[in-house]
């Protein structure tokens, strides 16, 4: 009979190599470790290569020493798992040479001994990582093969990384012997490391406050007039956000390159913080005004280009504020301080556009900048609180359900009209925040109400759509509120569908397989197309106001409303005339044959009181000769119908 075999269920009889072949066909070497089971029992080995054959291991067996040396002088092996009583040779003995001739193999041994000198004397002299005893249990076993074999791999990692650091030290003596130059090198680019970002290349903020102390003193002793230029892109935020940091890393790379090429030679460029860029340029008496304006009109341009980022389309924009030396400030800090004063400005007013400091701009930053702490504090402790616009079923005059709008009662401001807050919220990047705290309170306002079947309609804005992870986490706020996802409309303006079509389209049909139903708001103000109508499949459109409120005055405007609602009948959409004021437009919207209406002759944004107080009273509206008002908690400030 054969000294050695291995079991024919346990893939090639020599090599830890097996071959594997995956769908494709495609076949790939795939590395098994190799244990040799030494035992004189078949039972034993038998039953040892069954149990060690399940995680795939390649599995040898010897029925004896000889044999098992015979295996080891020709087979790469990992792990030996020998028993301790055999012939001629016993466990001991046979692992304590194996120990000596093979020194990179792992040792387990098995052994009925109860005799503990012998099993010393098998650790000792055999190097035996572990010893169990038999009857072996599997579990025990198999855990032991695993941590023996990670024990193999860790030492040889252990001992690459040392022969690699050895090797790396001789590099490194060899190294040092040319040292001197090196170190010069060195110092040179700890130099231009300190004096440059590192991601873009340009000046840091160090170079620009020198260089603009360097202005102040040319254009104090009469020489040129200078210029200082300070950059903040806008819609950044949103690209870390939305593609990661490495998208962000390209775009401000690119901004950088753009930025030198629009200006000239000797003019300074420099990044002095996460999306912030200042520029120092040169004028000449008299004319500084034209070259600024010409300048920074150039800059706009030319950043607001697009950029391909794995196959996306990027855009960006930015504000620019212009401050003066020395007339804007006397040192470097101050006439940083003015032009951050004057972009502030321009961001506030007209993003992608630029503004001159002016004196008074300082108190007015001041107090917006009081305003966004504010801002922030209400977002925090959820002092932005929903408010409910009625929505009208005007083919029954049948109150059906309710906008959810933003409404904020400062203690000290009053109320804050959401004209104001929100463009903060947007620019702070809380309308996320802002959202879910809204939709979180009015499922739990809309539990108290008495009418289950009242539905709820939320506004999302341009930048949440955006965001595919929007519909869960939408989707988990009504679960963890339980309101019925039926009962909630968003809303999403023409604009929001302009960019990634591909994420809006992915976002809105998640919400619309939940069953929100979603609508298409502002409608013929934007930019939406019969392709979008289609594509996203709306379940509602919303007709904005400014052509509902000049029906009667404009004709134009009266056959623009008859195509939407001629539009909307085709495709299978009801829809929603917002701005209805008074009794007269509502017959006109009824002969038209619109569905339903929104706006101050139904009812203003009022507490969640006075709507559960309106619900209580109302079955259904009373003739719309005589609309309902909110009561005290609505705000006027900002129309919403």
């Amino acid at each position: 009979m054969s000294q050695w075999t291995q079991s024919p269920d346990v893939g090639p009889p020599l090599t830890s190599d097996a071959t594997e072949a995956d769908k494709r066909g495609a076949v790939h070497i795939v590395s098994r470790p190799v244990i040799l089971v030494v035992d004189d029992e078949p039972g034993i080995l038998s039953a040892l290569t069954r149990l060690l054959r399940r995680p795939h291991y390649s599995v040898l067996t010897a029925s004896s020493s000889d044999a098992a040396f015979g295996i080891l002088a020709s087979t790469p092996v990992d792990l030996i798992v020998s028993d301790m009583r055999m012939p001629r040779v016993n466990g001991a003995e046979f692992l304590a040479q194996a120990k000596r001739l093979y020194p990179d193999t792992m040792r387990i041994l098995l052994t009925g001994y109860s005799e503990i000198d012998s099993v010393v004397r098998a650790i000792n002299e055999g190097g035996v990582y572990r010893y169990l005893s038999k009857p072996w249990d599997d579990h025990d076993l198999m855990a032991t093969v695993s941590q023996a074999l990670e024990h193999r791999r860790l030492t040889r990692e252990t001992a690459r990384l040392t022969a690699l650091t050895e090797k790396q030290n001789e590099e490194l003596r060899a190294f040092n012997a040319g040292l001197g130059a090196v170190v010069v090198a060195r110092t040179e680019e700890v130099q231009r490391l300190a004096r440059h970002d590192p991601l873009t290349g340009l000046y840091n903020r160090r170079v620009l406050a020198h260089r603009l102390e360097d202005a102040i003193a040319e254009a104090g002793d009469g020489g040129c007039a200078h210029l200082l230029l300070l950059i903040d892109l806008d819609r950044f935020k949103p690209v870390n956000d939305l593609y990661g940091h490495r998208a962000g890393d390209l775009v401000l790379y690119e901004v950088a390159q753009r930025l030198k090429d629009a200006v000239r030679r000797g003019d300074t460029v420099a990044r002095i913080g996460g999306d912030e860029f200042a520029v120092i340029v040169q004028v000449d008496q008299g004319f500084g005004m034209e070259h600024a304006i010409e300048l920074a009109g150039r800059l706009l341009v030319s950043i607001q280009g697009p950029m391909i980022f794995e196959g996306k389309y990027i855009e960006v924009g930015a504000s620019i504020g212009i401050a003066s030396c020395v007339t804007d400030g006397l040192d470097a800090e101050g006439l940083l301080r003015a032009a951050d004063t004057a972009m502030y400005r321009a961001k506030r007013e007209a993003r992608g556009s630029f503004r001159f400091f002016e004196q008074r701009m300082d108190e007015e930053l001041r107090a917006q900048r009081e305003l966004e702490v504010d801002v922030k504090t209400a977002v925090t402790d959820g002092l932005i609180r929903p408010h409910y616009q009625p929505l009208v079923d005007i083919r029954d005059n049948r109150l059906y359900g309710f906008e959810i709008l933003a409404r904020w009662n400062d203690l000290t401001r009053g109320a804050v009209s959401p004209e104001v807050f929100i463009p903060i919220a947007e620019q702070l990047g809380l309308i996320p925040d802002i959202t879910a705290s809204l939709l979180r309170q009015a499922c739990r306002d809309a539990a108290l109400w008495s009418h289950s079947e009242v539905r709820l309609s939320l506004n999302i804005s341009p930048y949440q759509l955006k965001d595919i992870r929007l519909s869960s986490q939408l989707l988990g706020i009504l679960a963890e509120e339980s309101f019925p996802p039926s009962r909630l409309e968003i809303e999403v303006t023409e604009t929001a569908l302009v960019g990634d079509i591909g994420t809006a389209k992915a976002v809105l049909a998640a919400l619309r397989a939940a069953g929100i139903k979603v609508a298409l708001d502002d409608f013929g103000t934007g930019y939406s197309s019969l392709y979008h109508l289609r594509q996203l499949k709306f379940d509602k459109v919303k007709i904005d106001k400014s052509f509902v409120q000049s029906m009667r005055s404009n004709n134009e405007s009266d056959r623009i409303v008859d195509a939407m609602l001629g539009l909307a009948r085709a495709l299978g959409m009801p829809a929603v005339a917002e701005g209805v004021e008074d009794q007269s437009l509502v017959d006109q919207l009824q002969r038209k044959g619109c569905d339903f209406g929104q706006g101050f002759y139904f009812g203003r944004a009022m507490s969640a009181d006075d709507a559960a107080a309106m619900l209580r009273a109302q079955g259904h509206l009373p003739e719309l000769a005589e609309p309902l008002r909110s009561g005290d908690g609505c705000v006027a400030s900002q129309p919403a119908g």
